[in-house]
């Protein structure tokens, strides 16, 4: 039996277990004591016998001996902020497509075409075989609704209005919390995953201290660039090319006999 991790959520686990801090030996060690003085009391008052407080004394500690202060586990704080749980369950072995969501929606408004690259986008790759992890900031939905993708009437945002607007599934989309920006979350998933790249535009240039495989290749990184009416993905060769306005597929007419 192997404990190589199979899952990110095993990895991340793995890698988040630390040793008890000085302090939490200290806790131990001062509830021990306590411990000890009031079974030693109750034992000098109960059976009126000088020694019986002495013997409480060296079994309390002795008896401790046998409950070890274990290693404290705490969650990474991907999984720990992962609300639908989308990262827990991914296979370390499957080819990930890891997207910028909010920065890949945002090429599309500069080219007037939306949300279409990245619904494209997601469904070949999606084709092709990757797993999609699509990242978006927590604003997405204003940004959605101030440029027409979603419903102008008010009403609480709720995610299936991206799975909507993108084409993705609930186990696709991690919204980051208020107040920070995907891109830590990005470039954290990817340093865990062996097969993996972004789908992004952006080059992360403040992770490139913390993170070294900023630094060490571009492979981490396609780029999207929109050009003659195809969506080219940065050293990734689409067959057929991915077209943004595909043409859109005949019926065929029910065949039926004449009468």
């Amino acid at each position: 039996m192997t404990n190589t991790p199979q899952t990110l959520g095993e990895a991340l686990d793995g890698i988040t277990t630390t040793p008890p801090t000085p302090w939490q030996i200290a806790l131990r060690r001062l509830i021990i004591l306590l411990l000890s003085l009031i079974v030693a009391v109750f034992a000098y008052k109960l059976f009126q016998n000088g020694t019986a407080p002495l013997i409480a004394l060296a079994v309390i500690p002795l008896l401790s001996m046998f409950f070890p202060l274990r290693h404290s586990k705490q969650r990474h704080w991907l999984l720990r902020l992962d609300r639908n749980r989308i990262l827990q369950h991914l296979r370390l072995d499957a080819k990930t497509a890891v997207f910028d969501g909010s920065n890949i929606y945002h090429l599309g408004l500069k080219q007037n075409v939306g949300t279409r690259p990245l619904l494209l986008l997601a469904g070949r790759l999606r084709e092709e075989g990757y797993r999609i992890v699509c990242f978006f900031d927590a604003n997405i939905y204003f940004t959605l609704r101030n440029n027409g993708d979603l419903p102008t009437q008010g009403g609480r945002f709720h995610p299936k209005m991206l799975h909507d607007a993108f084409g993705l599934s609930a186990s696709e989309t991690y919204v980051v919390p208020k107040g920070v920006q995907a891109d830590k979350f990005i470039v954290e998933t990817l340093s865990h995953l062996p097969i993996s790249f972004a789908v992004t535009n952006d080059r992360f240039r403040d992770y490139e201290a913390q993170y070294s495989l900023l630094q060490d290749s571009n492979d981490w990184r396609k780029g999207v660039t929109l050009k003659g009416g195809t969506i080219q993905l940065y050293q990734h060769r689409f067959k057929p090319p991915l077209e943004l306005n595909p043409p859109k597929r005949k019926t065929p007419r029910p065949v039926g006999r004449r009468v």
